[in-house]
């Protein structure tokens, strides 16, 4: 989020009220102006706005990917070591 003075801002939304944006900010570029914190403020103030939202689609994705490429790799080493004659 940019605010009118060029200040940036991280965080968290908490509420959308009428008025104002209830605001956790974990980061900002101008402590003076915002400092980190619950924070109102007010919706006219607001220069830019940027929404991002994470998805677990990925994580769906991945995990069953690697653990099936990990399983085969795991497989394949087993079977090359039953394969491997001992010395003595």
């Amino acid at each position: 989020m940019v605010l009118p003075g060029g200040a940036e801002v991280k965080g968290k939304v908490l509420a959308v009220r009428r008025e104002t944006l209830l605001l956790r900010v974990s980061r900002t570029s101008d402590e003076k102006v915002l400092a980190s914190g619950e924070r109102e403020l007010p919706r006219a103030s607001i220069f830019v706005l940027r929404v991002q939202q994470r998805t677990r689609r990925w994580r769906a994705i991945l995990t069953p990917t690697i653990s099936f490429v990990l399983l085969c790799g795991l497989a394949a080493g087993a079977k090359s070591a039953s394969r491997t004659p001992l010395r003595r």
